[in-house]
């Protein structure tokens, strides 16, 4: 199982918070690379033009962040009630395999899944799958209660919707003690990216994840994962 951490943070609350939001502003905005035009083939001005919009969305998010402390805090009772309800031991485990295994470990335990949150991922055919202590808010995205210790999957499947600049893709956080291994793939492959592999399929019809030898590459080290598994929803 996913393996937690013990680390005790000294930060107050507000800058938890905060930071959460961030890593899931940059995993989500990293993600949409697949289903926009970040291929090679793109310009320099608009790669550059594409950087400075995702870095305006995450200082909206930061921005917003501060607005909405207080009624995060008056809905605690409620979140809590949807955690239940989105919380499952039946969506299964990805095991991991590859020389990053011994800081990532060798299998994520998946806890909370929503898929088609559009408003999210700009996408319906996309799924976001988190550990059990990373609630998935349909407004704010992954909220990690231990910011140094979660994991954040974002996955898209576009089917019989592919194009050929965009058809699946996964992009990966994973927190180990404060440190974030970010991991990505897409098919087709985009820059900096790695083939996931031809049998990594998301099957929204029978809600299913299929994770089959899929390759992600740590985007800073290069380092591969191989990634097996089959995580399932209702």
């Amino acid at each position: 199982m996913f393996v937690q951490h013990t680390t005790e943070f000294n930060n107050p609350e507000r800058y938890k918070m905060k930071s959460s939001k961030i890593i899931s502003a940059i995993l989500i905005a990293f993600f949409l690379c697949f289903t926009t035009s970040c291929s090679e083939d793109n310009t320099p001005i608009d790669q550059e033009q594409e950087q400075e919009e995702q870095e305006e969305q995450i200082e909206e998010i930061e921005e917003e962040t501060e607005e909405t402390e207080e009624e995060n805090d008056d809905d605690d009772d409620d979140d809590d009630d949807d955690d239940e309800e989105e919380t499952s031991d039946s969506f299964g485990t990805i095991k991991l395999s590859g020389d990053e295994t011994s800081d990532v470990g060798t299998t994520l335990v998946v806890g909370h899944l929503k898929a088609g949150l559009t408003q999210l991922t700009g996408n319906e055919r996309t799924v976001i799958i988190t550990d059990e202590n990373t609630p998935i808010s349909e407004e704010e995205g992954p909220e990690p209660n231990d910011v140094g210790n979660n994991f954040i999957i974002v996955g898209l499947d576009l089917g019989d919707k592919a194009t050929q600049d965009a058809e699946r893709g996964l992009s990966i956080n994973i927190s180990v003690d404060g440190t974030d291994y970010k991991y990505a793939c897409a098919i087709p492959i985009v820059s900096g990216f790695i083939n996931c592999g031809e049998d990594f399929h998301i099957d929204f019809e029978k809600k299913e994840i299929i994770f089959s030898e899929t390759k992600v590459i740590n985007t800073k080290t290069e380092s591969v994962l191989t990634m097996d598994g089959t995580i399932t929803w209702k």
